[in-house]
Formats: C-alpha cells, structure tokens, sequence
C-alpha cells in the first residue's frame, strides 16, 4: 500500500496529466498523504547581457528568484486546491533531479509522480531528463506520466 505520493511538478502540460493520475490514486486510496513539490533551479535563470556585468546583477537575480518563488507558490496553492487541500506543498532550490530525490528520501515517500516531456534525439542529449534521472536514483517508486501527442 502506499502511504505516501510526492506529487513532483513543473506546471507544465505533463505535470497536469501527472496531477490526475495523483488524484486517481487519492480517490482509491483516500488515506494515501500527498505532498506536492516543485524545484527552481536559480543556476538557470539567463541575466540579460546588459546587467551580468554591473554591479546591479545581484540585486537583478535576487528580486527575480523572489518573482519565481511567489509565482510558484501560488501555483503549489492551486494545485493543493485540487486536492481539496487535503495535502502538503514544498517548494526547493537546486537542480530538479537531484532535490526531487533528497526530498522523497527524507520524507520517506513510497512513490513519485510526475510527469515527463518525452524529449528524444539531441533535446534529450543536450537538456537532459530529469524524469530519467529520477527513474535511476531513487529508492521509492517513481510514476512517470506522459501526455498525448495532442496535448504536448
């Protein structure tokens, strides 16, 4: 049985297709915790050309990581709704892959869902797949969701 579902999202198309298979267990399972995460990776943010020289950069990185971190905890707020608010949300910093697998193996989760942009070829190659990586590294179950060709 599982107890606990780390819900991980990105807000994108297959995190959604992601979040219905999440609510699918919790109608079979009503007693099953669900924890929704999501992971910003501030090493990623692209500073204009203009500011990445000036002295100003810092505080250009930090009221934009400030901007993500509010727009995402909005986010995990209406997706929380979708659960009825009966779950927990955690917002972290960092590489996705690896924080998505620290934070399941903390809290002792026994499955996670998410979804995955099903990148091929070069895409796959050059950005890599933090579902893959997931896949690979960690020590609880891990649901990968894709969506249709329509919806990606």
């Amino acid at each position: 049985m599982v107890k606990k579902v780390i819900f991980a999202t990105d807000f994108s198309e297959a995190s959604v297709a992601a979040m219905e298979q999440v609510k699918w267990l919790k109608e079979k399972s009503p007693e099953t915790a669900v924890e929704i995460l999501h992971v910003f990776n501030s090493a990623a943010l692209h500073m204009p050309a203009p500011y990445y020289f000036m002295a100003e950069a810092n505080t250009w990185i930090s009221e934009h990581i400030e901007k993500i971190r509010g727009k995402a905890g909005e986010a995990l707020e209406k997706a929380k709704e979708e659960f009825g608010g009966d779950c927990t949300v955690c917002l972290r910093e960092g590489k996705p892959e690896q924080e998505i697998v620290e934070y399941a193996k903390e809290s002792g989760a026994d499955m996670i869902v998410m979804g995955t942009h099903g990148l091929t070829g070069l895409n796959r190659w050059v950005l890599g797949s933090v579902a893959e990586y997931v896949v690979r590294h960690s020590s609880c179950a891990v649901l990968t969701v894709r969506t249709t060709e329509k919806d990606a």
